[in-house]
């Protein structure tokens, strides 16, 4: 009796599920997944895909209030948002929306009539999803309608794979996938694949120079301390492989870190040099940047004000934790391209502490399309190498017989001039003052007495009778070396640098 009644149950449930079977509708999936994306990119367009009725009745047609949701595997995002509103049998888009956020989607939405027949796109930023709304408000839809997107930049899809298991060196991890439903519990079969990685082609990496930038007691800054340009960070981005960056393409260049930013150092201004073409400078325009602060809220410059000490662009600056800047290129030499991007570094000297400066770069073609990154580059180190600035060169040869003292003092700022000044007091106490302004990465040589150019403050002889002691002191950050000789022998050596 039990095993007669399971059987029957069984046959119950087989007619039921066979029932709701048949009225389900079944759709075919082709995808373009020869499109080519960045392994690891940030923001990069997958295939088009077409959504087609299994067969021409009509039963198998679009309904009006289908939701097809496709869901990104992986855990690929949306990384562009956009709508896109379609009429059934017109390949292009009849409205829709470019960007914006999650508010900016639901205004539109909300003002914007549907489609009558048609079908909505809406894909936001940040989502593992996006969705395909059947518009029509009643009109009759023919099974031989179908479903096309991101055949079009009106509709394409901009993904994030920057976080993604998907990768070139692995076949099992090459393809970027998707999975389709939708809210009548109809069925999606045929193509999963949305994109083929291909390996990263861009290579970036910090300029062969040193980044090293010393902290120092700043003078003249005001009672409340406050910014001021000093350095910068140099970075390349190398095509290896082709010439991608095109005549009018434009990308995004976002740099710094949008969490766990440094605080009292922010980005100035920046710039791009073509390696193969010197004369080729990109200078983007104040109006090219979006800035944001270490809480990533967007800052600009009304929200700073003049005042005695500091102006409101060097305030805005020294604030800038993280900033979007839109670069458009010229046309590529052939082949490889090598880039050089500069930028300035702004110090607020209230919050500026020891250690190193991490940030990422990301970069990607507007909208999506082509895009690479790098993340926690070491683009400077603050370090505090002295108290007050103060270098001291214990011990110089007194100018007896053929003994010399050489002295060279070296600017490592690449964007401001240093000036050093000098206290030399010899064994006797005679003491002599001078100074000598370093221009911007650049190096002063020579006889002690020629780069100091003393001028004594209590002296009995001439300078460097005896033998002296010198203590320099900078307006900004600068290195020494002292070597003495007298042309058959010599020495040198680092200065003295205090520590607290």
């Amino acid at each position: 009796m039990k095993k007669l009644s399971f059987i029957a149950l069984a046959s119950i449930l087989i007619v039921a599920v066979g029932t709701g079977m048949a009225f389900a509708a079944a759709y075919d999936v082709t995808t373009n997944f020869g499109v080519r994306v960045t392994e690891k990119g940030i923001s990069e367009q997958v295939g088009s895909t077409t959504l087609t009725p299994a067969n021409n009745e009509n039963a198998n047609a679009f309904v009006n209030g289908q939701i097809i949701t496709v869901e990104l595997l992986g855990k690929a995002t949306i990384s562009h948002t956009i709508v896109a509103d379609y009429a059934f049998g017109n390949p292009a888009a009849v409205d829709g929306l470019n960007g914006g956020t999650q508010a900016d989607v639901n205004t539109y939405v909300g003002a914007t009539a549907a489609q009558d027949p048609g079908y909505r796109v809406i894909a936001v930023e940040g989502n593992d999803f996006f969705i395909i709304q059947v518009t029509n408000t009643g009109a009759a839809l023919l099974g031989t309608d179908v479903i096309i997107y991101g055949h079009e930049d009106a509709s394409r899809i901009c993904v994030d794979l920057s976080d993604t298991i998907y990768n070139s060196a692995d076949p099992a991890q090459q393809l970027v996938k998707a999975s389709y439903a939708d809210n009548l519990n109809n069925t999606f079969s045929g193509d999963t694949d949305i994109a083929t990685v291909k390996p990263k082609s861009v290579q970036v990496a910090v300029c062969d120079k040193s980044n090293v930038i010393d902290i120092y007691d700043f003078t003249g800054q005001g009672p409340s301390c406050g910014p001021i340009q000093e350095g910068s960070f140099c970075l390349t981005f190398e095509d290896t492989a082709t010439s991608a960056f095109q005549d009018t393409d434009t990308y995004v260049f976002a740099l710094g870190k949008k969490e766990g930013a440094k605080a009292g150092v922010g980005i100035g201004t920046i710039t791009i040099e073509d390696d193969a073409d010197p004369a080729n400078v990109i200078t983007p325009a104040a109006g090219d940047y979006t800035r944001y602060d270490r809480l990533g809220n967007e800052i600009v410059l009304a929200d700073f004000d003049d005042d005695a000490d500091f102006t409101a662009t060097q305030k805005l600056y020294a604030a800038t934790a993280y900033v979007e800047v839109n670069v458009t290129f010229a046309a590529p030499v052939a082949g490889p391209q090598k880039y050089t991007l500069k930028g300035t570094l702004y110090q607020d000297t209230c919050l500026l502490t020891p250690g190193d400066y991490m940030i990422d770069l990301m970069a990607n073609k507007v909208p999506c399309g082509a895009s690479f990154s790098e993340t926690d580059i070491l683009a400077a180190e603050f370090v505090t190498p002295t108290v007050g600035g103060v270098q001291v060169f214990p011990y110089a040869v007194a100018n007896a017989g053929t003994w010399f003292n050489g002295l060279v003092i070296t600017n490592p700022s690449t964007t401001s001039a240093v000036t050093v000044s000098f206290i030399a007091r010899e064994a006797d106490g005679d003491t002599y003052t001078g100074s000598v302004s370093v221009p911007a990465g650049g190096m002063e040589v020579g006889f002690a007495a020629d780069v100091m150019n003393p001028t004594t403050t209590g002296s009995d002889e001439a300078f460097g009778d005896e033998p002296y002691a010198i203590y320099a002191t900078g307006s900004g950050a600068f290195y020494g070396f002292i070597f003495i000789g007298n042309g058959t022998m010599a020495q040198g050596y680092l200065p003295i640098m205090p520590v607290h």
